[in-house]
């Protein structure tokens, strides 16, 4: 939820797989919006963050892999209207197994004859990154609400 246009309200909660959080967020100007403040957790708390993103009605999809404040795996697929196509905005690091017999156009180009992700290969590349474990059997379905003031 965003307290306004420069400062955000965001919510944690334990996840379904052992030390692993999740994070629900809102989109003001898309899911770039988030990358500082997602690098910063990923560098002062030495971790993994994965984020991914997929809007089914209009075809934008993201998926970002950040290790140690470093991006690992960085892809966006944008859309546009008037007229509507979808671009390939990014594709930074090395391909996922997930991936591997995807074919992407090159930054800037549009996806049509390409390869569009959709929610379960987004799924399937969290694996990739890393996001397994057991299966987090003490859920205490207790939330932490954070504030990111940039001012």
């Amino acid at each position: 939820m965003f307290l306004d246009r420069e400062n955000y309200s965001i919510i944690l909660f334990d996840s379904y797989l052992t030390n692993w959080i999740e994070i629900i967020f809102d989109f003001y100007d898309g899911p770039e919006e988030h990358d500082i403040f997602l690098k910063k957790v990923s560098t002062e708390f030495l971790t993994d963050v994965i984020f991914g993103y997929e809007q089914t009605t209009t075809g934008d999809a993201r998926f970002l892999k950040i290790k140690g404040g470093k991006i690992e795996r960085d892809i966006y697929q944008k859309s546009y209207y008037e007229p509507h196509r979808i671009i390939m905005e990014r594709n930074l690091g090395n391909k996922y197994s997930t991936e591997k017999g995807f074919e992407y156009p090159e930054i800037g180009n549009d996806l049509t004859d390409f390869k569009v992700l959709d929610f379960d290969e987004i799924q399937n590349m969290f694996m990739d990154a890393g996001y397994k474990g057991n299966k987090n059997q003490s859920l205490k379905e207790e939330y932490t609400h954070l504030e990111w003031l940039q001012k």
